[in-house]
C-alpha cells in the first residue's frame, strides 16, 4: 500500500481554486440574471410609451381626415387647388402610416415583454403608464457618483475577479506541482514459517528535466489572458457609463426644445381657434397648426422613451438600480 503525499502540498490552493471558480460562475449567472430583468423593463417601459404613442397617432390621423375633408370642400367651392389637396392626403397618408406601425411596434414589444418575462404570448400584462417624460439633468450631473465603486457593483466584473482568483490559486497550485514527488509505503511479508514482517518504504522522485514549467506557464498565460480581460471590462463599463450620462443629456436638451416648441404650438393654436370662430382665418389653417401640434407631440413621446432606454443603459453600465420615483421627484421640485 502506497500513498502519494505530494499531492497534500497544493492541496489548500487547489481548494481555494475550486471555491473561487464556484463564485465566479454565481456571479456570472448573477448577471445574467440582472440583465434580462433589465431586458424586461425595458420592454416594459417601450409599452407604456409605446401606448401612448398609439393614441396620440389616432388623434392625428383623425385631425388629418378631417384636414382633408375640410380641404376637399373647399377645392369643390374653388377656393382651393388640387395641389392643396394631394398635399392634405399626403398628410393624411403619413398620418395613418404613423398609427400601423406604432400598432405593430406595440404588439412586437408586448410579445418582448412576455418573451422576457416567460409569460404565453396570448397573456395581456396589464402596467401602470407613466406620469410623463423624466428629467434626468440632476441625476447625472455627478458622473463620478456612478464610477465610485463600480468594480465592486458589476456582478460581472466581480465574477471576473473570482476567476482571477481561482487561475491565481492553480498557478500556486502547478508552482507546488513542480516539487519532487513523495510516496511513502507500508509493506507486509509472511514465510512459510508463520513469520511476518512489516516494511516502510518511501520513493522520491528528482525532476532532472521536468518540473512542470509547462504547466506554470500555461497557468501564468491564463491569469494574465483574466487579468487583461479584466481591465478591458472595467475600461469599457466606465466609457459606457461615459456614453449613457452622454445620450441623457443630450435627450434631455432636445426633449426641453421640443416640449417648449409644443407648448408654443399649444398657445398659437388657442389664438387660432378663436381668430376662427370670429371669422378671422380660415379652417385649414386652424387644422394644419393642430396636425403639426401632434407631430409634436409624437416626437415628446418618442423622445421620452429613447430617454427611458438610455436611463436603463446607465443603470446596467453601472451595475447599479436607479428607481424613476426619484426623478420623478426631482422633476417635480425643477418646475415648481
Amino acid at each position: 500500500m502506497e500513498w502519494e503525499v505530494t499531492s497534500l502540498i497544493a492541496r489548500e490552493q487547489n481548494r481555494r481554486a475550486a471555491e473561487e471558480q464556484q463564485r465566479s460562475v454565481a456571479l456570472d449567472v448573477a448577471w445574467k440574471e440582472w440583465q434580462l430583468a433589465q431586458e424586461a423593463r425595458t420592454a416594459a417601459f417601450d409599452v407604456l410609451v409605446l401606448e401612448k404613442q398609439v393614441v396620440t397617432a389616432r388623434d392625428a390621423d383623425r385631425q388629418a381626415m378631417e384636414n382633408l375633408d375640410a380641404v376637399t370642400l373647399f377645392v369643390d367651392k374653388h377656393e382651393k387647388t388640387l395641389i392643396d389637396q394631394s398635399a392634405a392626403e399626403a398628410s393624411a397618408q403619413e398620418a395613418h402610416v404613423l398609427v400601423i406601425s406604432s400598432e405593430n411596434e406595440l404588439a412586437h414589444r408586448r410579445l418582448a415583454l412576455n418573451r422576457a418575462l416567460g409569460l404565453p404570448s396570448s397573456q395581456v400584462v396589464m402596467l401602470r403608464q407613466c406620469e410623463g417624460a423624466t428629467d434626468l439633468k440632476s441625476a447625472v450631473a455627478d458622473q463620478g457618483a456612478f464610477l465610485g465603486g463600480l468594480e465592486e457593483r458589476r456582478l460581472d466584473l466581480l465574477a471576473l475577479r473570482r476567476g482571477y482568483e481561482s487561475q491565481d490559486a492553480k498557478l500556486r497550485a502547478a508552482i507546488l506541482a513542480q516539487f519532487p514527488k513523495l510516496s511513502i509505503g507500508v509493506n507486509g511479508a509472511r514465510d512459510t514459517s508463520n513469520v511476518k514482517t512489516i516494511g516502510i518504504g518511501a520513493t522520491l522522485d528528482l525532476p532532472l528535466f521536468d518540473r512542470n514549467q509547462g504547466n506554470i506557464a500555461l497557468e501564468r498565460a491564463t491569469r494574465q489572458q483574466l487579468f487583461d480581460e479584466y481591465a478591458a471590462r472595467v475600461f469599457a463599463a466606465r466609457a459606457d457609463i461615459a456614453n449613457a450620462i452622454a445620450d441623457i443629456k443630450a435627450t434631455n436638451a432636445e426633449l426641453a426644445a421640443t416640449t417648449s416648441t409644443a407648448a408654443g404650438l399649444e398657445r398659437m393654436l388657442r389664438t387660432l381657434e378663436a381668430s376662427m370662430k370670429s371669422g378671422n382665418i380660415d379652417i385649414l389653417s386652424y387644422y394644419e397648426a393642430r396636425s403639426t401640434l401632434y407631430q409634436k407631440r409624437v416626437d415628446l413621446i418618442k423622445l421620452e422613451r429613447e430617454l427611458m432606454d438610455n436611463w436603463v443603459a446607465l443603470e446596467l453600465a453601472c451595475g447599479q438600480y436607479l428607481p424613476m420615483t426619484s426623478m420623478e421627484s426631482t422633476q417635480r421640485e425643477d418646475r415648481q
